[in-house]
């Protein structure tokens, strides 16, 4: 006996005529980016903390380092420079020179015109964004289409790793989580 043919599975597009097929592949090569940031900043968008401030709750961010977010903004407006020394942590530390008081990183830098309590959260988000994006554009890059890259995305961006030092509030970690698929990205270029 011989088994049967097995048919080729189609893109989901049926029996399209050719530019009705084009038209959809373009809907989809929109739609499921913007679909998969959606979902992505649904998931990560800061919610109303019982303060009744929007943030999105990080232990060690609001423990330690709100504190020298709060500090450089004051510093930067009465002085307008970064400050070098940080005066408030044993008998003084090197502030710019810390990576661990003030990293030099875009995204950072963008944050700074928030207020302190909010920055953990539009950086956490900022993050989760970038990362589900790059890999979306990583996988489109290796020829996956458009759905297959999108779950990737997702899946990158929900990933243990990454979700479990949001709420631990590692932004230090998590700002350059997003560098690995923007590396391959690039690589693959």
């Amino acid at each position: 006996m011989s088994q049967p043919a097995i048919a080729p599975v189609s893109g989901g597009l049926g029996n399209a005529s050719p530019g009705e097929s084009e038209t959809s592949g373009r809907a989809l090569r929109i739609l499921a980016p913007l679909i998969l940031l959606a979902a992505v900043t649904v998931f990560y968008f800061p919610q109303r903390a019982s303060t009744g401030e929007w943030g999105l709750c990080g232990l060690d961010f609001h423990q330690l380092h709100e504190r020298r977010i709060s500090f450089f903004q004051e510093q930067w407006r009465v002085h307008g420079r970064l400050p070098a020394w940080y005066p408030h942590e044993f008998l003084g530390s090197p502030f710019w020179a810390n990576i661990q008081a003030f990293p030099f990183l875009p995204t950072r830098l963008i944050l700074l015109v928030l207020p302190a309590f909010a920055v953990h959260g539009a950086g956490c988000l900022l993050a989760a964004l970038l990362a589900a994006g790059f890999m979306h554009m990583y996988a489109r890059r290796l020829g996956m289409d458009p759905i297959a890259s999108a779950t990737a995305g997702l899946t990158f961006a929900f990933s243990g790793f990454f979700a479990s030092r949001v709420y631990a509030g590692h932004l230090q970690l998590i700002e350059e989580y997003a560098a690995l698929p923007l590396v391959l990205w690039m690589i693959e270029g």
